[in-house]
């Protein structure tokens, strides 16, 4: 564990697999490190690894604290978004769009705006009208 500090300041590709292999056998002792799924997601989305950085970050949704959770979740639609996976972004954000009115401000905004692009057509006048 001592070693991923350094690992991960590297550019080295040899060296960031090695952090990320550190980071798996951390992570296998210490499953709710919030610290060690960060770096692990950093190192899987630098790869491509879109499926791994998903894993990750419905993990670490379930970790965030309340107030911490719909910005993973939003990080976590981005991803899906940025893999082409628009079904299981909107498939997670719908959740978090039906109690939009219970979040902070800029927070409700963005979600919304993801809604407006993700919801099926049938449903997209009833979240334009609460934009």
């Amino acid at each position: 564990r001592r070693l991923i500090p350094a690992l991960l300041r590297s550019q080295d590709p040899k060296r960031r697999a090695q952090a990320r292999r550190e980071i798996e056998r951390a992570l296998s002792v210490e499953p709710e490190d919030v610290e060690l799924l960060r770096a692990a997601i950093q190192i899987d989305r630098e790869q491509g690894k879109t499926n791994a950085v998903d894993e990750l970050l419905a993990r670490l949704a379930e970790l965030s604290s309340p107030q911490d959770r719909p910005a993973v979740i939003l990080e976590r639609v981005r991803a899906l978004l940025h893999a082409g996976r628009r079904d299981l972004a909107w498939e997670i954000l719908r959740p978090l769009a039906a109690d939009y009115e219970s979040l902070a401000r800029e927070t409700a905004c963005e979600v919304l705006t993801l809604a407006s692009q993700l919801a099926p057509v049938g449903e997209r006048p009833r979240i334009f009208d609460q934009l």
